[in-house]
């Protein structure tokens, strides 16, 4: 995948792929709205994700798309991080783990309980088994404000 793909749709983009796109999407029209520096100060300083914001993404991840589950997740065990042998193993955990979302595993069983409840939940089971459709597609395309003064100006979007 380019780091500036051309317009089109895109199937299984990764979530680290499609972040590091330049285009604008409705997330940033939050700080945008405040003013274009407000804009420019979160794309040069994104705030990391908070605990519940990987919590969403790991259930997300595993209810529409749990054949990328364990791609986009891990789940790092408990064990100490006191004698050298501990360190080296997480120092090569954690370099196996880059890009991706990590929990512990108090929080993957939060997760997967989250799952089972939407799964058993009827009316969602339902709802969920009966779209058809391509869940994660990324899409980019270019868009040509009505109101400009100068026709050929256009923004290049994206979307997931």
């Amino acid at each position: 995948m380019t780091d500036n793909p051309a317009p089109g749709c895109y199937p299984d983009v990764p979530m680290t792929t499609y972040n590091a796109w330049p285009f604008l999407r409705a997330s940033h029209l939050e700080p945008l709205k405040r003013s274009p520096a407000h804009y420019y100060y979160e794309r040069q300083h994104p705030r990391p994700p908070t605990v519940s914001q990987h919590l969403g993404t790991a259930a997300h991840c595993l209810l529409l798309t749990p054949d990328r589950y364990h791609r986009e997740i891990a789940t790092a065990p408990t064990r100490a991080r006191r004698s050298t042998v501990d360190r080296e193993w997480w120092a090569a955990f954690e370099a196996e783990a880059h890009g991706k979302v990590l929990l512990d595993t108090e929080q993957s069983a939060v997760v997967e309980a989250m799952a089972e409840s939407v799964q058993t939940h009827e009316d969602a089971r339902l709802l969920l088994a009966q779209l058809d459709l391509q869940f994660e597609l990324s899409i980019v395309w270019d868009y040509c404000p009505a109101l400009s003064a100068d026709p050929s100006y256009t923004l290049r979007l994206q979307s997931r």
